[in-house]
């Protein structure tokens, strides 16, 4: 497979597993608020705006970490589910003091970048780019 072409389906797997894992973080935020805080009144609109919102901030710090990673956790052999999910959960940490000021609890960011990531690994694993250095150009199905 081409590099270009890797890179594309990358980034779309990058973008994808962002925008999941934003939404998800909203559906938990919205049912801890509203189990917590009972007078809480938490509809769709809001919680689509919020995901929106966290993807204004995950997809772009996604891309910016997310390929480089990608190619030198394969480059040097360490291209696995557990590499991905520390790397989100470290780029959640460190986002995670921005947005605890704004009312977003510093776990949620964590879990956010956790999530993002193990999705991508799965989205990885289902498009057929080759997850080692030795892998045959022509992206072979992985089994």
């Amino acid at each position: 497979m081409a590099v270009a072409k890797q890179i594309a389906v990358l980034v779309a797997v990058l973008c994808v597993s962002s925008v999941v894992g934003a939404i998800l973080l909203s559906l938990a935020l919205a049912l801890y608020f509203s189990v917590m805080y009972l007078d809480t009144q938490t509809g769709w609109s809001d919680i689509l705006a919020f995901a929106a919102l966290l993807s204004l901030v995950a997809v772009p710090v996604a891309l910016l970490f997310g390929v480089p990673a990608f190619f030198a956790f394969r480059r040097f052999g360490v291209l696995r589910w557990w590499s991905l999910t520390a790397l989100g959960a470290s780029l959640g940490t460190a986002m995670g003091g921005t947005w605890v000021a704004h009312g977003v609890p510093w776990l949620g960011c964590v879990a956010l970048g956790l999530v993002s990531a193990y999705i991508a690994w799965l989205l990885l694993v289902r498009s057929n780019l080759p997850l080692n250095s030795d892998a045959p150009a022509s992206g072979a199905p992985i089994s």
